[in-house]
């Protein structure tokens, strides 16, 4: 019976390869495992560095905005004094338009002293 010893081979040797297969499967199973493993591990860690990021973006908006902030207010102040040097220029402006009114009238007077001055000493003259 040749027949039998070559089924029986034949049976043996699909049995070799059936466990063969399974032992190949239980591999394959245990990467796909260790993939999904590794990939969970990968979006974990990915979503903590977006939400990291997240979180730095929006501090840093904060202390930009304060920056901002505090920028505007010095800017403010610097216009407040400006406004008030605006205001003091004009009060001495005013000061020296009053001194020349004053020095002006103090020329015309001493132009008259002269013109008088002159006629008197014209007068002793002649």
């Amino acid at each position: 019976m040749p027949d039998d010893d070559s089924l029986e081979h034949n049976i043996r040797r699909a049995r070799e390869d059936a466990a063969a297969a399974r032992v190949l499967a239980a591999g394959a199973d245990r990467d796909v495992h260790d993939v999904r493993t590794e990939f969970r591990e990968y979006r974990r860690l990915n979503q903590q560095l977006h939400n990291a990021t997240r979180a730095d973006l929006a501090d840093l908006r904060e202390r930009v905005a304060e920056g901002f902030a505090s920028v505007d207010e010095r800017f403010a102040s610097v216009e407040a004094r400006c406004t008030a040097i605006d205001g003091e220029f004009a009060k001495m402006n005013h000061g020296f338009a009053e001194m020349r009114a004053k020095l002006d009238a103090t020329a015309a007077g001493h132009q008259q002293i002269v013109g008088l001055l002159t006629t008197v000493i014209d007068r002793l003259e002649s």
